[in-house]
């Protein structure tokens, strides 16, 4: 467990977010969720070291998209499987790819229907 940052630190916190812009109650997702965790202790580890140690949990963490089980990997409440959740998920760098190395299908392009006359009544 860690302990709660004191009454000052939380007040500079608030008054950080609130000069940011005009909608400071919607923050990044993300930057949140990474802000939160490394203020619970429960970061997940995206070194190099991370990477030799377990490439593809490391791969997942950094390509998939952001699920809570990444937050439960390490830390106080750790969930044992935790891992095997966020090397379930589908990796976001490889479906961007296959956008950018697909080649056009000419067949799968439904063709145009010719115009209809317009009636003369």
């Amino acid at each position: 467990r860690r302990p709660l940052p004191s009454s000052e630190e939380i007040e500079a916190d608030i008054a950080r977010r609130r000069s940011k812009g005009k909608y400071p109650q919607f923050v990044t997702y993300v930057a949140y969720m990474d802000a939160l965790a490394s203020a619970c202790g429960s970061t997940p580890d995206t070194s190099w070291n991370s990477f030799l140690k377990t490439p593809w949990l490391a791969w997942k963490l950094w390509c998939s998209p952001v699920v809570p089980a990444q937050f439960r990997i390490s830390g106080s409440h750790a969930w044992p499987e935790a891992a095997d959740f966020v090397k379930s998920q589908p990796s976001m760098a490889l479906r961007m790819a296959e956008l950018f190395w697909a080649p056009p299908d000419g067949r799968s392009a439904i063709p145009a229907k010719p115009p209809v006359p317009a009636s003369r009544l």
